[in-house]
């Protein structure tokens, strides 16, 4: 199932509807994030170990929060657990089978070269911001309504939690659902 619309309250409602219209004993959530560790490169895959849903509690008008805004937001936020025994899966297969790993950071990355202009590839080289492979990284996902139009509520949710991988704006609303759904030790983000 497609969560068609980029929210939270969207991802809840889409995974719940489509866990019981399948009746899927896994929950899978693939989707772009908003790299905010400063080794993360275009291209890397993050697996959450767990999600910090960061306005959880807060009732936000839309707006960008910043400063004192920011910072209660976060205070509202809330942690939510995924599924250890798939990550540690994850990470046995990349430490197991190594070669089959580094095959894939390479095919990554060509194909990503790609599907970039040249004068693309040479802005993204000349900033640091893609590598010569693609990495596979597990870590702390931040998400929220408004991590990707902010380059302060990055650095922030960055400080706050020097853990936290990536960001972006519906892993909240997955794991939520998961979590009613008791689906909890089944959900990868």
């Amino acid at each position: 199932r497609i969560i068609g619309e980029m929210s939270a309250q969207a991802a809840v409602k889409e995974t719940i509807l489509g866990v019981q219209a399948s009746k899927a004993k896994w929950i899978f959530n693939l989707g772009i994030a908003a790299g905010i560790d400063p080794a993360i490169r275009l291209g890397d895959v993050v697996v959450a170990d767990s999600v910090f849903g960061y306005t959880y509690r807060m009732k936000l008008d839309g707006a960008s929060p910043s400063g004192a805004d920011l910072l209660a937001a976060t205070k509202a936020g809330q942690y939510f657990a995924v599924s250890t025994r798939a990550r540690r899966c994850i990470e046995d297969n990349i430490n197991h089978e190594s070669d089959r790993y580094q095959r894939w950071r390479e095919s990554c990355a060509v194909d990503m070269s790609r599907c970039l202009s040249h004068k693309d590839r040479q802005f993204l080289d000349a900033k640091n911001l893609i590598g010569a492979t693609c990495t596979l990284r597990t870590g702390l996902i931040a998400s929220g309504p408004f991590m990707l139009n902010s380059v302060e509520s990055r650095q922030f949710l960055r400080t706050t939690n020097r853990l936290t991988q990536a960001g972006e704006m519906e892993a909240e609303g997955v794991a939520r659902a998961a979590e009613e759904l008791e689906l909890r030790d089944r959900v990868v983000i």
